[in-house]
């Protein structure tokens, strides 16, 4: 099992993010059996009221799209489970 130290039990079973599985060694890898793997998923949610003026729905998806061109955005990006860009899938 993956624990928040980062070690690993030898017969024991458990799940990684991909950005964790990405930062362990080729050797823990190595020692890892992949059993199975969920699709790619979008990590963070925004969603909007029904009634919301389009015009700010619009603002905000260009502001969230954007966040990761810019110090400031890419600062609270880091800070938010350790997000390195932002994708917007829309509806």
């Amino acid at each position: 099992m993956f624990s928040l130290d980062g070690s690993l039990e030898t017969g024991s079973a458990g799940a990684l993010s991909d950005g964790r599985y990405a930062a362990l060694d080729d050797k823990r890898k190595a020692d890892l059996n992949i059993l199975a793997q969920t699709e790619l998923l979008t990590r963070h949610l925004v969603s909007v009221r029904k009634n919301l003026a389009p015009e700010l729905i619009e603002r905000l998806a260009r502001v969230l799209q954007s966040m990761h061109e810019d110090g400031e955005g890419q600062s609270i990006l880091r800070s938010i489970d350790n997000t390195q860009s932002s994708t917007c899938y829309r509806r």
